[in-house]
Formats: structure tokens, sequence, C-alpha cells
């Protein structure tokens, strides 16, 4: 379990074959902070939709920063969101704790349960 505050920067290529890995890397580091099974799974759900969807919106690379605090995940990325994208928005609000999002990037925050 991790008791400090932990930010890690993540550059991908907006590109299929990289959402395992990606998803591998999110859920290895939400094992480390605590999270448990279900909680896990919802994170890999919404780093796939927002990979996803940056390969249909033809970015190049997406930049993740992962901030890990006081039994909460928080993951910014540049990825945004149009009219096509509804159902994917759903999802995510539906996996998360909260979900914000701007002209500029996407912020989702996961939150431990007690």
């Amino acid at each position: 379990m991790i008791n400090n505050k932990i930010e890690i920067c993540l550059s991908v290529p907006a590109e299929p074959e990289f959402v395992m890995s990606l998803r591998l890397f999110v859920s290895g580091l939400g094992t480390v902070a605590g999270f448990d099974v279900d909680e896990l799974e919802a994170m890999k759900l919404v780093i796939s939709e927002m990979l996803v969807m940056s390969v249909k919106d033809e970015q190049k690379t997406v930049d993740f920063t992962f901030d890990l605090e006081d039994g909460e995940l928080s993951l910014r990325a540049n990825v945004t969101f149009d009219d096509r994208d509804d159902l994917s928005l759903k999802i995510m609000e539906a996996l998360s704790d909260e979900l914000t999002t701007n002209d500029v990037e996407t912020v989702v925050i996961f939150k431990k349960e007690a």
C-alpha cells in the first residue's frame, strides 16, 4: 500500500496494440495502491475507453498522468469527447467515482472502498 503521493506520467501511442499494455499498467498500479478486484476491473475498462476514443479521433499519442495519494487514484489524459462518444462517457461515469472533461483533457478519479 502506498502512503505518500506518487505521480507517474506516461505517453502512449494512440494505437489499438497498446490497449492491453495500458490495462496491465493501470491494474498493476491499482494493485500496489490496494484497490480490490472489482475496482481494478473498472479502472481497466475506463482506460480502455480512453485509448479507444483517442484512436477513433486519430490522435498520435495519449499523455496520461496518474496521481496516487491516500487511497485515491486520479487519472488525467489529453482525451476529449464529442457527441459520438456519449456511450463511452456514460460507461466511464458509471465506473468511476468522479469524471470531468473539457476541451483539453479528461480527469477520472477512483477512490478505494473503505
